[in-house]
């Protein structure tokens, strides 16, 4: 059978609307991606190099772009922490996980954070990590203040049942002394006696 000229060109305009799909869909990923306010990246697994990173991450971290490339995870994460090591002995055992650690800025200050890690394997067959970086600062802030204001409420409600305590131990030994008047050659004497 012979291909006619309006067989080819409705072909190539498959290819070329498949083609353009495609490339549609990277640049909506990318875009999704680059836009999302959690702080992202991406780093090979075997070297732990950041090779993308979203402007979330570059703005928790303190580092322009440029600079967060050149970086790798030993530079933004405390990597000798344990939680850090088990969050990367679980992520190569089950291919994702999820844990507590502390993440350092380009100032050197720590971020406590919540870190997600999950890893995929490239077009070109290359091992790599999309990592999500959380900070749990102001969460923590948060409930030290929570739990500072029930501390406060705590110390409160004690002195104040310890007063109360100290008034009814009070009335009980006003109340467990007894006067016995009793008669010595015709003068009286007092005497106090504490019940138990």
């Amino acid at each position: 059978m012979r291909k006619t000229p309006e067989s080819k060109y409705s072909k190539q305009a498959g290819s070329s609307k498949k083609f353009l799909a495609a490339v549609s869909d990277h640049i909506l990923h990318h875009l999704a991606f680059n836009n999302s306010f959690q702080a992202n990246i991406i780093t090979i697994v075997s070297t732990g190099k950041i090779i993308i990173a979203n402007h979330a991450a570059c703005k928790l971290l303190g580092y322009s772009r440029r600079e967060l490339l050149t970086k790798s995870r030993s530079s933004i994460f405390d990597i000798k922490e344990s939680a850090f090591k088990n969050l990367l002995k679980q992520r190569t055992a089950e291919g994702h996980s999820k844990a507590l650690a502390t993440a350092v800025k380009k100032n050197g200050r720590l971020i406590p954070s919540e870190i997600t890690s999950a890893v995929f394997i490239d077009e070109d067959g290359i091992e790599k990590a999309i990592t999500t970086i959380a900070d749990m600062s102001l969460s923590i802030l948060k409930q030290k203040k929570i739990d500072t204001e029930k501390d406060k409420i705590v110390a409160g409600n004690i002195a104040l049942a310890k007063t109360k305590q100290k008034g009814i131990d009070t009335k009980r030994r006003r109340k467990s002394l007894i006067i016995l008047l009793l008669p010595n050659r015709n003068k009286k004497r007092l005497i106090f006696k504490k019940t138990k």
